[in-house]
């Protein structure tokens, strides 16, 4: 029983990192569901994984976690386990989202990408 309720409670824990991570990206709730099943690869008409993960029913598996993190920006311990810091280290980040992420601190990891990529488009044309 305990075990049970330590478990439900990791559960709900990671849960609520996903979804601060998922609010940090820039995705509406209604977003949430269909987009996390579509970066893990489960079926979006039937996303029930996904739901249960963000419902705090249960944990993706190792492979999914990793995926999760990659595309929110966040390190896997901070998403799995809440272990800080939340964000990759500035030496893992492409330069360009480096300096954007210095300057425009309050920008979710979405913007910054699209900003990152509308900045190299520029650079490019001038070259």
């Amino acid at each position: 029983m305990i075990k049970s309720m330590r478990s439900e409670e990791l559960n709900l824990e990671f849960s609520a990192r996903l979804v601060e991570a998922l609010d940090d990206y820039g995705l509406t709730e209604s977003e949430r569901t269909p987009t996390v099943a579509g970066w893990t690869g489960i079926n979006k008409k039937n996303p029930e994984g996904a739901r249960k993960w963000l419902k705090g029913m249960s944990v993706p598996r190792k492979e999914k976690l990793l995926i999760l993190s990659s595309k929110l920006g966040v390190r896997a311990e901070w998403l799995e386990y809440g272990v800080l810091p939340k964000r990759l280290t500035d030496e893992l980040l492409p330069p360009g989202l480096q300096a954007l992420q210095q300057q425009f601190p309050d920008l979710t990891t979405q913007e910054g990408e699209a900003m990152a990529a509308f900045l190299h488009g520029l650079r490019s044309k001038q070259k």
